[in-house]
């Protein structure tokens, strides 16, 4: 095994950073909301309709791990559940 030839781990690295980019973003866009938002809400602001499953993971994993203060508040589905920042 060569040490030097690991494609994958420059491809782990790329895929960690655009998720972390789009974490700030998420929570950027929940900072400045006057009010609790959906996660088709946060990506429909940020123009990424076509990402709202990623958002609603981040925004849940935000929410399930204290992070940054945002809080879930059920809804009946996935879709219909806001996120906002408490505080």
């Amino acid at each position: 095994i060569n040490a030097y030839h690991q494609p994958g781990v420059e491809a782990g690295k790329k895929a960690a950073s655009a998720i972390l980019g789009l974490k700030a973003k998420v929570l950027s866009t929940l900072r400045q909301a006057t009010g609790g938002l959906t996660a088709e809400a946060v990506a429909n602001q940020l123009g990424l309709s076509q990402d709202i499953e990623t958002i609603y993971q981040i925004l849940d994993h935000f929410a399930v791990n204290h992070a940054s203060g945002v809080v879930r508040i059920q809804g009946g589905d996935p879709l219909s559940t806001l996120f906002a920042v408490r505080g």
